[in-house]
């Protein structure tokens, strides 16, 4: 290829310029990771880059079952193809906790793959042009200072459903049984969430690494680290445009009103939340957790879980007797429902 200009003569080729028709641009799916990005470093994040292979039983530490082994790894204790991000963080965290660096937020970007399932490694013996391990792009958080817990993750998905204008995912705890994958893996039982769309495909998980998990990687147990993970192919595939999702707006004053409730350890603030938004029906505007006690006045095994709603009418203002009569429905149907005491 060198040879044809000089073959063919430089004085005959003509002086030009070169042009690029095309001009390079980042693609939808690069915009909207570069923004996730600004909107971790506005809450006080630190991005981290952590590797993508693990040491043997690292998955096992974090809970969940071992990865995809590779044959010739450089590094005897990294050979394992990470599917969570979730044990590289943990690594990180402990690293910077050894340099007394404890109180701090991370994020990454980064790839994870998962092990291959059946189908898959049938469709390659068959032939079949597909790789048989898979992959795919997450978002993972991990808050660890001081007064971060698992609100503190479900705040920092807040911040990005409403950045991203996230179409269609609702935040449950698993009322239905538990998928045996990575997803959720390492989180606490009773302190964490899938995040779903409305097509049942699951997001990401959002909630509080379990202590024994922080324990087995060297970290004090009686921290507590919110967790968030997402899918980024996933998230950004559910990405609204701007102004395609409109809601109408009332004129009319809203009514607030704050209820706490005295329920069992057992269940899951995620289900008293749904009872909630039920029972209020189409003039429950929204209804956010925003207080966890557990102390003198709840008992053992339970805890007080304090809910703010907000109630309001597209055509009217609310009096206050409808406003009372949807309170007495719901807490009748938490009472009901969850075994719940109102909280005085």
């Amino acid at each position: 290829m060198e040879g044809a200009p000089r073959h063919y003569g430089y004085s005959r080729i003509a002086r030009r310029r070169p042009s690029a028709p095309q001009v390079g641009t980042l693609t939808t799916y690069q915009r909207g990771r570069r923004f996730i990005r600004e909107v971790m470093a506005g809450l006080g994040a630190h991005e981290a880059w952590t590797h993508s292979l693990l040491a043997p039983g690292d998955h096992e530490r974090a809970g969940m079952a071992g990865g995809v082994t590779v044959a010739n790894p450089l590094v005897p204790d990294e050979k394992v193809l990470r599917q969570s991000l979730l044990p590289g963080m943990l690594h990180a965290l402990a690293a910077n906790a050894a340099r007394r660096q404890e109180d701090l937020r991370l994020f990454e970007v980064g790839h994870v793959f998962p092990p291959p399932d059946d189908s898959r490694v049938e469709r390659a013996l068959q032939g079949r042009v597909e790789p048989v391990i898979g992959e795919r792009e997450l978002l993972a958080v991990a808050l660890a200072r001081s007064d971060d817990d698992a609100m503190s993750a479900a705040a920092a998905w807040s911040v990005l459903d409403d950045a991203l204008r996230v179409a269609g995912v609702t935040l449950t705890q698993g009322l239905e049984s538990w998928p045996g994958e990575a997803t959720a893996a390492g989180l606490h039982p009773t302190r964490r969430g899938l995040l779903v769309t409305g097509d049942g495909i699951r997001l990401g998980a959002v909630g509080e690494v379990d202590p024994e998990v922080l324990l087995a990687f060297g970290l004090d147990e009686r921290r507590r680290v919110g967790w968030l993970q997402l899918d980024l192919e996933l998230l950004l595939g559910s990405t609204a445009r701007r102004g395609d999702l409109a809601e109408a707006v009332s004129r009319f004053p809203s009514s607030d009103i704050d209820l706490a409730f005295v329920v069992d350890d057992a269940v899951p603030a995620a289900a008293v939340a749904e009872t909630l938004q039920e029972a209020g029906g189409d003039l429950l505007e929204f209804v956010r957790l925003f207080d966890v006690y557990r102390g003198p006045g709840t008992g053992t095994g339970t805890r007080s879980l304090a809910f703010r709603l907000r109630f309001c009418a597209l055509d009217h203002t609310l009096t206050d007797e409808e406003v009372q009569q949807v309170r007495t429905r719901c807490i009748a149907r938490v009472t009901e429902d969850h075994g719940a005491v109102l909280r005085g």
